[in-house]
């Protein structure tokens, strides 16, 4: 005798947008020959390529904005292996890539995650400045 299977029903994920994860650019689902993060057509050798989706220097910044390891790569050789606080220079020393506006204030302002907002700090300068963004986290929060 066979017993009838219960399907169970399904549990939609929904997906949570966190505050640390770069928005989508309000041009992502255009046409090809548009580019997805600035919105002006692509343009080669003087015609429109319409095989693409991103500019060059579109597609390194979007990277830079959205793979931390990448980002630290760019932000150390930009800054030269040097703590931008104390202005200690270690080429091998530890350091930690952080943002200058803290990234809950974004609300979807994609310069909070480009390069011009994020500094090179050493480990003690970055403990401070965490300990301060921490205070006017908790203020932030209390205003919801």
């Amino acid at each position: 005798m066979h017993m009838a299977r219960v399907r169970k029903a399904r549990k939609t994920t929904r997906k949570v947008i966190s505050h640390r994860t770069p928005p989508k650019p309000i041009h992502w689902n255009c046409k090809r020959g548009t580019c997805r993060f600035c919105g002006d057509p692509i343009i080669e050798n003087d015609k429109p390529n319409t095989r693409k989706h991103w500019h060059q220097a579109c597609a390194e910044l979007w990277v830079i904005m959205n793979n931390p390891s990448k980002a630290r790569e760019h932000v150390l050789k930009r800054d030269n292996y040097t703590c931008q606080s104390c202005l200690t220079y270690s080429r091998y020393g530890q350091f930690d890539v952080d943002h200058r506006k803290p990234l809950y204030e974004a609300n979807g302002d994609h310069s909070y995650w480009q390069p011009p907002n994020l500094v090179l700090l050493c480990k003690d300068c970055h403990k401070a400045k965490t300990k301060t963004d921490m205070v006017l986290w908790r203020a932030f929060k209390a205003l919801d």
